[in-house]
């Protein structure tokens, strides 16, 4: 019954988004959770029940959801929004969001448990929460229950600079047949917020032309291509741009003067994630997360790189390689059994990827990068069409996804 009103006050919050966005439910999440947390973060600030809420689109213009649930309680706030793209939108179609944000206390280390209705809700038994605007605040040496959300609102100070609010952001994931469960804490965070501080430096000119992003994962450099050092702001690298659409270094070992981002002719850009003062693994490792280098790592020197991403699987010789990310994946979309453990035992990456293409399901590879994709896309404030391509710990090519030209900001 509950549910039943809440579709039915959902479509009051009718939402027209720009090409090529309007038929992308993904996109209609992403809208729909960002409401759903402003309306919160109100809520907190004004200790008032938020009715309704705007959110901005790309072109400038707003989209207004009805908040349907606001309930403020003693250290945070609760809200849910349903929203639906049109009247027409059939019951499936519609994303409901439910988010708390409370108060972040000094020396508290274990903040509560969501409560269980805190949950984000995605019909579809094979539909992901795409939330544009978790952060690990690594700087803190935070545990993994302890995110910390900046979210910002102009309700309070109309036209006054927006005001940043530090929060405990809580979400979970309930699908078909399943029980609520946390968001993962991957790397996608940390990619996100490299990638960002590397277009950052990207010249105006070069925005028009769309931006190739790899990210490495790379602790350690031993037989990958040597880079040439250029001036302080750029560097080259050695290998032909073609070869660029399959490779990437890292400069984690190098000098601590090292540039943390690397451009070349065909407006390509390597970033360097150590370098912004810890490493991926130690950040991993103190957000307790063992899922990171060694789990997105497939092994492999500067030959058997290039057949991987040419697809000669022939040539490839390489060691036994821990796919345990991978089959977690798999677990997640709810792939067969024989699969799932078929993908921890790979011995090499010649049977992995032998593998991945009998089965088809090449896409776990991509879907990696899907991941660090929607941490880059909430940190763009220029319209571009970037194309994301994440690397192992010997620049063996994970997977690769593509942004297009839109944002959205809360």
């Amino acid at each position: 019954m509950e549910r039943d009103a809440m579709e039915k006050a959902g479509r009051s919050a009718l939402i027209t988004l720009p090409e090529p966005l309007k038929n992308n439910q993904g996109d209609l999440i992403h809208v729909t959770a960002a409401a759903a947390v402003k309306a919160a973060a109100t809520a907190l600030l004004t200790n008032q029940v938020v009715r309704r809420v705007r959110v901005s689109l790309l072109d400038g213009r707003t989209a207004s959801f009805k908040v349907d649930k606001c309930i403020l309680e003693s250290r945070g706030a609760l809200c849910s929004v349903v929203g639906t793209r049109n009247s027409n939108s059939s019951a499936d179609d519609v994303p409901e969001v439910r988010v708390r944000v409370a108060w972040e206390e000094e020396g508290v280390e274990n903040p509560a448990q969501p409560p269980e209705n805190s949950i984000v809700t995605i019909p579809g038994s094979h539909s992901e929460p795409e939330i544009l605007w978790l952060q690990l605040d690594t700087s803190q040496k935070q545990k993994p229950s302890k995110l910390t959300a900046t979210v910002t609102t102009t309700e309070l100070e109309g036209p006054a600079p927006l005001r940043q609010i530090p929060l405990f952001l809580h979400f979970g994931l309930q699908e078909e047949g399943s029980l609520p469960r946390a968001l993962q804490e991957i790397p996608r965070e940390l990619l996100g917020e490299a990638v960002r501080e590397a277009l950052v430096l990207l010249p105006d000119s070069k925005w028009g032309q769309g931006v190739r992003v790899f990210v490495s994962l790379v602790n350690n450099v031993e037989g990958l291509p040597n880079l040439k050092t250029g001036a302080k702001t750029q560097q080259l690298f050695t290998i032909p741009p073609t070869e660029l659409t399959h490779l990437g270094m890292a400069l984690d070992s190098f000098s601590s003067q090292a540039l943390p981002v690397l451009f070349n002719e065909a407006n390509e850009l390597l970033v360097d994630l150590p370098a912004r003062g810890i490493s991926l693994r130690s950040a991993l490792a103190q957000v307790g997360n063992i899922i990171g280098l060694d789990l997105l790592t497939i092994g492999g020197g500067p030959a058997e790189i290039i057949a991987l991403a040419r697809g000669d699987l022939n040539s490839l010789n390489v060691e036994q390689v821990n796919n345990e990310f991978l089959a977690t994946i798999a677990q997640r979309r709810d792939l067969d059994s024989f699969t799932i453990q078929s993908l921890r035992n790979s011995p090499n990456t010649n049977e992995l990827i032998r593998l991945l293409s009998r089965r088809r399901i090449g896409w776990l590879l991509d879907e990696v990068c899907r991941l660090a994709c929607i941490e880059v896309r909430k940190h763009l404030t220029k319209p571009v069409r970037l194309e994301l391509i994440t690397l192992g710990s010997t620049g063996a090519v994970l997977g690769r996804a593509l942004i297009e030209p839109a944002t959205f900001h809360l």
